[in-house]
């Protein structure tokens, strides 16, 4: 999934996230995700 620039402080932002998915309840709908996101600004 990628980042990309926006305003202000994150406009010239780069950078991508990676998810990890531990567990998913179909019953429920409920999942447990990771995210880690990193970013380079310049």
């Amino acid at each position: 999934m990628p980042v990309i620039g926006g305003s202000g402080f994150f406009r010239f932002a780069r950078g991508y996230v990676q998810l990890n998915t531990y567990s998913v309840n179909l019953k429920t709908n409920d999942a447990i995700v990771e995210y880690n996101v990193y970013v380079n600004h310049y």
